[in-house]
């Protein structure tokens, strides 16, 4: 069945950075079976840390460019509707937001402000290797 999932930041870049690892085929699996559910601001934040150059060791800008322009063109974009301010990180708000809009059944996240909410509305908030094990 396919599912609505976001996949926050950290989750992405590591998608992008190492192609053989768990990460990136939990990203590759996703993108093939279920709906990747990202917004503007989301999307905008991707693309500013996925940039810095402590990242370019991993991967050149092509790789990059062409990483953002695929999850661009794949994932179902949504417009946040409400402000949330419950994350004790205010900038991983933007993930609450995005979740409570999209009623996506999952929040895929290594970020332990967000884990510690566990859910949030009906958005079950996993680590990627919880993730892993349901798929």
């Amino acid at each position: 069945m396919n599912k609505l999932i976001i996949l926050d930041t950290n989750v992405l870049i590591s998608a992008a950075m190492f192609k053989k690892s768990a990460i990136r085929q939990l990203f590759d699996d996703v993108r093939e079976n279920h709906t990747i559910v990202s917004s503007d601001d989301c999307f905008a934040e991707l693309a500013e840390v996925i940039s810095r150059p402590k990242f370019a060791k991993y991967t050149d800008a092509n790789e990059i460019s062409l990483f953002l322009k695929s999850f661009e063109e794949t994932a179902l974009f949504v417009s946040t509707t409400q402000k949330i301010t419950i994350c004790r990180d205010p900038k991983d708000n933007k993930f609450l937001e995005l979740a409570f809009t999209s009623e996506a059944h999952y929040l895929i996240t290594g970020d332990q402000d967000l884990l510690v909410l566990h859910s949030f509305g009906s958005t079950q908030i996993l680590a990627p290797a919880e993730f892993l094990t349901l798929l």
